[in-house]
């Protein structure tokens, strides 16, 4: 295994009352391999819009290469994987400011 050459960024995708998408750098170029089973762990903030509407919301996420206009496979089930190539990982509660 080789590390990563390329910076890729990360993809979010909030999927319920409404859809929201997110772009960041995926910082993956310090990822790569070790002589120990190592796992690379990040921490991402994501700015909520004003105007998203509050509810529950599907977490997808996929990292994309922009100089070759393709997104990245990962190491996931198929199966988590919808038609835009987003992995539904999880779910996640949006609820108004006030």
């Amino acid at each position: 295994m080789a590390p990563a050459y390329h910076a890729y960024q990360l993809r979010v995708r909030l999927t319920g009352p409404a859809v929201q998408d997110f772009e960041l750098p995926a910082e993956n170029q310090g990822w790569g391999p070790s002589d120990e089973k190592q796992t690379f762990t990040e921490s991402y903030s994501l700015q909520r819009p004003a105007a998203m509407a509050s509810g529950s919301y599907t977490l997808g996420l996929k990292l994309y290469f922009p100089k070759e206009n393709r997104d990245v496979l990962l190491a996931l089930d198929p199966s988590l994987r919808d038609e835009p190539g987003y992995y539904r990982v999880g779910s996640v509660s949006v609820v108004s400011q006030r």
